[in-house]
């Protein structure tokens, strides 16, 4: 038994480059519920909702879903856990395709943007289920050092999504990996290394980051994150949040240092 854990994201992205930049707010809600096969083992429960707005043909994707996580401690005294975890989610893909534009309707030589009518009838909303499935390992060996490690496979059967009825299109497998540290350094200060790798499709993304904390407040009950991180080949982060008993905050910025930097300017 425990309390339920409240939260949501929202990511605003390359803003300077398109004239309708990605926005993608999203909410989750996750508690333990029932006690597991063993004295110590618990199993939770969650949900979630995702809006994804993208792009000059007014791309919108929504994902709403559940999970289930069973949490197998390894000792009485928790310091060691074992999580295995299975998500299942409705997606809906929806384009408005009168604001789409092909190679193939353009007129040539026509002077300034003349484009052909779309010919082919493109369905306006796309639905199918997807399902994931992820593994972590989380132990605290020490009251000023934890670690944990994990992995997670998204798309596992890789849904059809074709929106003309007539190709087939997948959404390739994506396969995340993770790993994090915490060591307590003094009595006021904390350091938090992360790493994350996502692989989908033949594209690979790595990003490692520094946190450090410094406890505040009379009781030291509220924590002031401050952190670097860099996404290999294409951005460096900043980030900057709060901790106060169970309430997080946080923000973070990513300036581009790749090609990209000439267009998004930041």
């Amino acid at each position: 038994k425990g309390t339920a854990r409240i939260g949501g994201i929202y990511r605003d992205q390359w803003g300077s480059v398109i004239a309708n930049q990605y926005r993608t707010p999203s909410f989750y809600i996750d508690a333990p519920v029932f006690r597991g096969i063993g004295k110590k083992d618990w199993i939770g429960v969650g949900a979630h909702f995702l809006n994804d707005q993208s792009g000059s043909y007014s791309y919108n994707q929504t994902s709403i879903g559940g999970a289930l996580a069973y949490h197998l401690a390894l000792d009485q005294m928790r310091k060691n856990v074992l999580t295995f975890g299975f998500q299942a989610s409705q997606n809906q893909r929806r384009v408005d395709q009168t604001k789409l534009r092909f190679a193939n309707q353009y007129v040539v030589g026509s002077t300034g943007e003349v484009w052909n009518t779309l010919t082919e009838v493109l369905q306006d909303d796309v639905s199918f289920m997807d399902y994931a499935a992820g593994i972590d390992f989380r132990s605290k060996p020490s009251s000023t050092f934890s670690w944990n490690v994990g992995a997670s496979a998204f798309h596992l059967f890789e849904p059809a999504e074709s929106n003309n009825g007539t190709t087939t299109a997948v959404v390739p497998r994506r396969l995340v990996g993770h790993a994090s540290a915490t060591f307590a350094m003094g009595t006021n200060w904390q350091l938090t290394p992360q790493v994350f790798y996502t692989q989908q499709a033949g594209a690979t993304e790595i990003i490692g980051q520094a946190i450090a904390g410094y406890k505040l407040g009379a009781n030291k009950d509220i924590l002031l994150n401050m952190g670097l991180g860099f996404r290999y080949g294409d951005a460096a982060m900043a980030l900057v949040g709060l901790e106060y008993k169970n309430f997080v905050v946080g923000v973070a910025y990513d300036v581009n240092v790749s090609d990209l930097n000439t267009y998004s300017q930041n």
